[in-house]
């Protein structure tokens, strides 16, 4: 077993000093920001053109991002860059989206698969939820989603049937997160192939608190 790692001081909080390709990717993002609309009609006509698709479902997920847009655009207080992984991300859920309705158009049987005696944890943050689904999950015989399927639960028609694509896209965006913040880690670490919660999976909805920790948001918090 190894040793505990050294105690971490972190004395940058108020000015944090970035890594220099992080620096240089904020650069280069900057000029973007002013050209993102964060709005519903944009985040969805993103979605589309990114997939060529165009059928989302049914609308109930259209008011809470109605509101989420909203408060992302008048409360979040953005950086630049991160004005621009804001959209990427809500984008992003959106065309998990709309290849999960074609999924099931293509493969309707889909829904007639039995859940048999599912496992639901249930519980507030910190209260060890985490640590519980983890411990279940080491069960091989059970069904367990990783990080890299959460992202992407639905391949691009060009990688159907495979998975390395998600795999190495999910590899890379550690890459560039462990260089933005590489004490992370030592918090929560995040591997491609850990064992997620459904929070991500209830993004496709835009409905989680994962969006809470995004930025502070009075609005959607209160929706929420």
């Amino acid at each position: 077993m190894s040793d505990r790692p050294a105690p971490i001081r972190i004395e940058d909080l108020v000015e944090p000093a970035l890594p220099p390709e992080i620096v240089q990717m904020m650069e280069q993002t900057a000029p973007m920001a002013d050209q993102i609309e964060l709005s519903p009609e944009a985040i969805l006509g993103a979605a589309t053109a990114q997939t060529g698709l165009s059928d989302f479902g049914p609308d109930e997920f259209r008011a809470p991002l109605e509101v989420l847009c909203h408060s992302l655009d008048t409360e979040a207080d953005h950086s630049p860059m991160g004005r621009v992984s804001s959209f990427s991300q809500l984008t992003a859920f959106a065309a998990n989206r709309l290849r999960i309705e074609q999924y099931l158009k293509d493969h309707p049987d889909a829904l007639d698969v039995p859940i048999e005696r599912p496992i639901v944890i249930a519980g507030l943050p910190r209260t060890g939820t985490t640590h519980l689904h983890n411990l279940i999950s080491a069960d091989p015989g059970l069904r367990s989603l990783p990080w890299w399927e959460s992202l992407e639960p639905v391949p691009p028609p060009d990688e159907a049937g495979t998975v390395e694509g998600r795999i190495q896209r999910a590899k890379d965006g550690l890459a560039v997160m462990n260089t933005a913040m590489p004490h992370y880690d030592r918090m929560h670490e995040m591997t491609w192939d850990h064992v997620h919660e459904e929070i991500h999976l209830l993004g496709i909805d835009f409905s989680t608190m994962l969006f809470d920790c995004m930025a502070v948001m009075p609005s959607w918090r209160a929706y929420y």
